[in-house]
């Protein structure tokens, strides 16, 4: 019962908002766990597996609010993580320059607003390589910490596997999204 309202829930809020062009309805959307926090869309969303359209929207909305309650420590592991990568995965965030807190609060909007009313797939690219440019900082922090302050270096080693599981499971949604399964 639990799973069928959270694939109803999400397909109800995608599909509906893309079919609207309520400005309004998008952004309290693009704003709702800013408000609310995440405790509503977990209840709904969180245990849904990462390949589904109600795990990767629960995804999205965690990334935003990790970046809204850490806006100035997200914005410098992304530079750690961008210094340390020769990917594309610079250019496909779309993370403007300077990078800061402002930055990566605008490309989390950005991101969540491509989710409901741009495209889809862009969007969980975008998502995914910001992730992993991300980890890639959690990474190498843990990396600089790990002679002076283990404990710090472990909390920040775990940060980067988790956002390297994100990454994966945006890179997996697009694609999966463009064939039309993501359910």
């Amino acid at each position: 019962m639990v799973s069928r309202v959270a694939h109803d829930t999400a397909h109800l809020l995608v599909h509906s908002v893309r079919e609207s062009a309520d400005e309004s309805l998008l952004r309290r959307l693009v704003h709702y766990t800013d408000e609310h926090g995440l405790d509503t869309l977990a209840e709904l969303w969180s245990a849904a597996p990462e390949w589904t359209l109600p795990g990767i929207l629960w995804r999205v909305y965690q990334l935003r609010a990790m970046i809204m309650a850490r806006p100035v420590e997200v914005g410098s592991l992304y530079e750690l993580g961008r210094g340390a990568d020769s990917t594309v995965d610079e250019v496909v965030a779309g993370v403007a320059e300077p990078i800061g807190p402002e930055e990566v609060r605008r490309t989390s909007e950005e991101i969540l607003r491509g989710v409901f009313a741009g495209d889809f797939g862009i969007a969980l690219d975008r998502a995914g390589s910001f992730c992993h440019l991300v980890g890639r900082g959690c990474a190498r922090r843990a990396e600089a910490l790990t002679v002076f302050d283990a404990r710090n270096a472990a909390r920040f080693d775990d940060r980067a596997h988790r956002l390297a599981a994100f990454s994966e499971a945006f890179s997996r949604g697009a694609v999966l999204w463009r064939e039309d399964a993501l359910d």
